[in-house]
Order: C-alpha cells, then structure tokens, then sequence
C-alpha cells in the first residue's frame, strides 16, 4: 500500500491495495488446533554432546528414554513444566524438564513474562542458544511429526533434535496483548484457510 501511494497510484478514494484478506477464528473455536514445530537441528552443525549435557543438566532434570519416543512421552508431563525430548544420534534420547528457579537465569533475558513463558522461549533463547551456541544463520529443519524428527537424527541427516510440545491458545493471545512478538514457527494452526482461489489485484 505504502508503495503505491508513494508511485502516485491513490486515485479517487480507496484502491484495492488499501485491502487485505484475512481470516478471524475465535480462540474459543473447538476446532481450532495448534501443532508443535519441532526443532532439528542439522547435521552440518558440530555439537559436542558430553559439554551440553554438562551444561544441560544445570538447567534441566535429564532422564533417559528409549528409542521409541513420541508425543505422548511430552504428554504424561505436568501442564505447567517446561519439557523437551532430546533426540541424538549416539547419546541417546532424554527427557529434559526445565528446572523453573532457572527460567530467567537461563533466558537472560529483559522479554515479558508473557514470552518467557514460552517452551519455546526457553529451547530458541535457552538452549539452542546459550548452552548449544547453535549459530543464529543456521537454517534449523521445523518438522511437524515427531517420529519424522526423529528419523533425520537416526539417519544422519541432522546432529540432534527437540520434540516440544505445541504452543496454547492463551499462550498466542497473551503475547499478543502484551506486544511480544514470538520466536518463529511457535504455532502450527491447523485447519489451514484454503488459499488459491482468489485472485487478489494488486493494480
């Protein structure tokens, strides 16, 4: 909009570019769902594991899982702990829970409290972050089915992977009251509004 104006193509009263399509869905809509985006690492990115665990385990309560994981491990967690699975290629699987007198010492962070409640606060700013160094220019893989996460580890394709579970409702809405923008990839909002069958005309 801002360019067309500023190429002098205002015209006499409201264009289309004054316009955007969007879609309104109440939070309370039962069938609205939201997904995880799980974190992968990829393979191209060294990791040391011994030196994280060490750095790991002073955040998080760490205990080792079979190789057989899925959601449902996340989901025997209690509602208001902060839990990953930690999926590596020779170290293991583990379920991570954060320890919550660390939340902030691990974010260092002047964010609200609406985002540092984030799960994915604490694995982007927290782990990937300060205990891994995952460099900010790597391309992380975000896959939404957790076994498929997993089988980028066990085939080689990445060095590690971070099963968290999915973002709630309340969550998106608190931060977006408080103006806190949320780490990419927070949600997976599914259905998805079906795209492609309007032409929009620009000019």
């Amino acid at each position: 909009r801002d360019e067309c104006r500023k190429d002098g193509k205002e015209g006499d009263g409201l264009q289309p570019f004054d316009y955007i399509m969007a879609g309104f869905v109440a939070f309370e809509e039962p069938g609205l769902k939201i997904y995880a985006a799980h974190r992968v690492v990829p393979q191209s990115v060294t990791i040391d594991f011994e030196k994280c665990m060490e750095r790991i385990r002073d955040y998080f309560e760490c205990r080792e899982l079979s190789s057989d994981v899925t959601e449902k491990d996340l989901a025997q967690a209690k509602e208001d702990d902060c839990v990953f699975i930690m999926a590596s290629q020779k170290q293991g699987t583990w379920l991570l829970t954060l320890k919550e007198e660390k939340r902030k010492a691990l974010l260092n962070s002047d964010r609200g409290a609406s985002w540092q409640a984030l799960d994915v606060a604490i694995l982007h700013r927290g782990i990937l972050d300060q205990l891994l160094g995952v460099p900010d220019d790597v391309q992380l893989i975000y896959e939404k089915d957790a076994q498929t996460a997993v089988s980028l580890v066990s085939n080689g394709t990445a060095s590690i992977a971070f099963l968290l579970r999915p973002t709630s409702s309340e969550q998106v809405r608190d931060c977006a009251e408080a103006l806190e923008p949320m780490p990419q990839k927070s949600t997976y909002f599914f259905p998805k509004l079906p795209t492609g069958t309007v032409i929009y005309p620009l000019f």
